[in-house]
């Protein structure tokens, strides 16, 4: 996940700006060095990078502040409003940049959104068969990516990525202005498993061929869209074209 994130930084970079961390649903906090879930790791990467760091609370203030140059809507640990969704909708329909990252079950507010912006956010969990040396073949939910897509925030990625406990996140093909690439995927012994209960209450997962859908499978998804042809624009709003990670 750091590997990946310093990419779509990279790859965003201008001049110094303003990375806005959304909170108020549990979101990791960008201030907090002490918890291994916290992203101040994160925030001190990005000041080295000559970013400004603040934390916005959409939920609340029902919009994305205009100073925010990339928002980062990470890890939402209860349901997202719809106050939050819309906000999020508006801001990249102005031309803004976002990072979406999501757990499997949560967030399903901002499905709809996602949608409307070439991503396809899956209800499931992307499981991985693996042999262990000891135990056999183990089914995972970590994935271990070395397999990217052709896009500026891959180019450079020679290492594996780790993806812990994560859901399909495809490209969704024939809306206009919109290019969405998988720039992450999973290998191809896993699988989409859709039976969540059976998986959460009963800790098994099997494929099933009927249901889920076998690997490769994306898990994250770059997408720039050009606002005029949407209708949302016109040819200077294309100089400002969106552009949204999601994972």
């Amino acid at each position: 996940e750091e590997s990946l994130t310093n990419a779509v930084v990279k790859v965003s970079r201008r001049k110094k700006q303003t990375v806005c961390f959304v909170e108020g649903g549990g979101e990791p906090d960008p201030e907090d060095l002490e918890d291994p879930g916290g992203y101040g790791q994160a925030r001190m990467a990005l000041a080295s990078e000559n970013y400004d760091v603040k934390k916005v609370f959409l939920a609340r203030d029902g919009k994305v502040p205009d100073d925010c140059d990339v928002l980062a809507f990470i890890g939402p640990q209860k349901p997202v409003v719809p106050e939050e969704a819309t906000a999020l909708g508006d801001y990249l329909g102005r031309g803004g940049r976002a990072l979406v990252m999501t757990s499997p079950g949560t967030a399903d507010a901002l499905r709809p959104v996602l949608a409307t912006w070439g991503v396809d956010l899956g209800d499931d969990v992307v499981i991985d068969q693996v042999v262990d040396l000891f135990r056999g073949p183990q089914k995972v939910m970590d994935q271990y990516v070395s397999d990217y897509g052709e896009h500026p925030i891959t180019k450079d990625l020679r290492d594996r990525t780790l993806f812990r406990f994560t859901r399909s996140v495809s490209p969704k093909d024939g809306q206009a202005g919109i290019r969405a690439t998988t720039i992450a995927r999973s290998s191809a012994t896993s699988w989409a498993e859709t039976d969540l209960p059976r998986l959460f209450q009963d800790s098994k997962a099997e494929l099933d061929p009927e249901k889920d859908r076998k690997g490769p499978i994306s898990l994250a998804v770059a997408v720039e869209a050009k606002l005029s042809e949407q209708g949302q624009g016109d040819k200077e709003a294309d100089r400002k074209s969106t552009r949204l990670n999601s994972s």
